[in-house]
């Protein structure tokens, strides 16, 4: 019981890492970004600037899938995230005989898909804002790097979400022969009309 609480505060520890590892970097590469191309100083952090650069994507993508998306999109983030996994493992042929890419299970799978990527969409709106704008004053310095950093995020996770539904469109539907007649609910066009809808400023 108590290893169990300790790995879950551990994974908890590690998800709101994510966040802050994010954060610190990304204010690091835009304090070099900002420093004088000729400065002394820029040329003395330029590997530092590297090194964070790599952080900050790297956190970003961390956060972006194991806190928002798995998050906001409980049920589509599993399936879609294993039938991903599958197909970068098997070949077409051992995927048309795979029980976890059954007709009867990515049906279902994708019979609550519009409400869910509607409601998430929503949802993770409300909580990278709540994430980046949360903590910070008004009327600072602070203020204009965590409302552009708030978003650049945003426009990330449309591109992941849109990723992730076009993955059903123009690959699981359509390379698997046994889904054959099986269509998503949710198209990339629908996705993008409510993140059109959904803003995260003020």
């Amino acid at each position: 019981m108590l290893r169990s609480l300790v790995g879950s505060e551990m994974c908890i520890r590690d998800r709101k890492g994510y966040l802050m590892q994010y954060r610190h970097n990304a204010f690091f590469c835009c304090v070099f970004a900002g420093l004088p191309r000729s400065s002394r100083c820029r040329e003395l952090l330029v590997t530092r600037f590297t090194q964070a650069s790599f952080a900050r994507d790297h956190y970003e993508e961390l956060y972006l899938t194991r806190l928002i998306f798995a998050d906001a999109f409980p049920h589509f983030s599993r399936f879609v995230s294993t039938a991903e996994d599958l197909f970068q493992t098997y070949k077409l042929e051992e995927l048309n005989h795979n029980k976890a890419l059954s007709k009867v299970i990515v049906s279902e799978a994708l019979k609550e898909l519009p409400a869910e990527i509607k409601s998430g969409i929503a949802s993770a709106a409300t909580r990278i804002k709540k994430h980046f704008t949360g903590d910070v004053r008004f009327g600072t310095t602070d203020e204009a790097f965590h409302k552009a950093i708030l978003k650049q995020t945003w426009q990330h996770f449309g591109r992941l979400i849109k990723g992730k539904v076009a993955f059903l469109e123009k690959r699981l539907l359509v390379e698997l022969a046994h889904l054959s007649g099986v269509q998503t609910p949710v198209t990339s066009e629908d996705v993008e009309h409510w993140l059109k809808k959904t803003s995260v400023e003020s």
